[in-house]
């Protein structure tokens, strides 16, 4: 009992929790997920990979009815560099430092390797970024390429996005479209 007494004196003194960062098995996503939303959280990152593609699609409509949104299954997160991280990308705090600054430049991609790839090489010639983005690598995901575009695209401090794709899917042809 004390522990939850502690949780709810932390939840008062912060207010109103926004992201819901997902660990779970996989066969548990679904109900972590759905609970996270109903709970008024809008933004869940969900990391757990092979989430059952039915289970996904009842959490995309959950999302839909409650305004939330998702990224993954099958992701490392999101970091914006000197902000914040959720998800497990940039491995240790110290490292993440390093590796990843802030500066004017947007990272999405389908791959856990080559988004944080992407931004290391940026960082070596000296280019930031503002968000990287790791949309997932499953195949229905909450944020695909154009939506994270999208986004981008209303960011002030993002003037270039850097997208990687993968064989598979048509999400880079609808950010062509776009």
């Amino acid at each position: 009992v004390p522990v939850f007494d502690c949780v709810e004196e932390a939840v008062e003194k912060m207010g109103h929790i926004d992201v819901s960062v997902i660990f779970v098995p996989a066969p548990l996503v679904k109900g972590a997920a759905i609970e996270a939303f109903d709970a008024g959280v809008k933004l869940a990152v969900i990391v757990p990979d092979r989430v059952p593609v039915y289970d996904v699609m009842e959490i995309s409509r959950r999302a839909k009815e409650t305004g939330s949104a998702f990224t993954g299954p099958n992701t490392l997160g999101l970091l914006s560099p000197g902000k914040g991280v959720l998800g497990m990308m940039g491995g240790r705090a110290e490292t993440a430092r390093k590796w990843f600054k802030p500066g004017p430049v947007g990272i999405t991609s389908r791959s856990g390797g080559m988004t944080s790839s992407l931004a290391y090489y940026l960082n070596q010639e000296g280019i930031g970024q503002t968000t990287i983005v790791h949309v997932g690598g499953d195949s229905i995901v909450g944020l695909p390429h154009p939506e994270v575009v999208k986004l981008f695209e209303k960011d002030p401090e993002t003037k270039l996005v850097v997208m990687f794709g993968e064989i598979g899917g048509s999400q880079e042809e609808q950010v062509a479209d776009l």
